[in-house]
């Protein structure tokens, strides 16, 4: 997890080894810090490859109801552009109250 400011954390990118894929292990980081890290802020967002927004959804991410901040929207526009991922990446967030 990565403050952006005061009402906004980003969850950043895991990768889980293949010999330990179907294990959880993705399920537990993500449960563990959206459940364990200051809840002073009121979004986290996320940047997932398409194919993982059931898995996020499942932990409460959905498209974004408010605007992101200013850097969350560049890197996701970079993701998209320039980066060359052959996947595309999502823009989502998870609204605290």
């Amino acid at each position: 997890m990565v403050k952006i400011d005061e009402e906004n954390w980003e969850l950043g990118g895991i990768f889980v080894d293949d010999n330990y894929r179907g294990l959880g292990v993705a399920r537990a980081v993500v449960s563990y810090l959206c459940s364990e890290t200051d809840l002073s802020y009121k979004n986290i967002w996320c940047l997932p490859f398409e194919d993982l927004n059931n898995f996020y959804h499942g932990f409460g991410f959905d498209n974004p109801k408010v605007t992101p901040p200013e850097s969350i929207s560049e890197k996701h526009l970079w993701c998209n552009t320039l980066a060359g991922y052959t996947k595309k990446v999502l823009l989502l967030s998870k609204h605290i109250e």
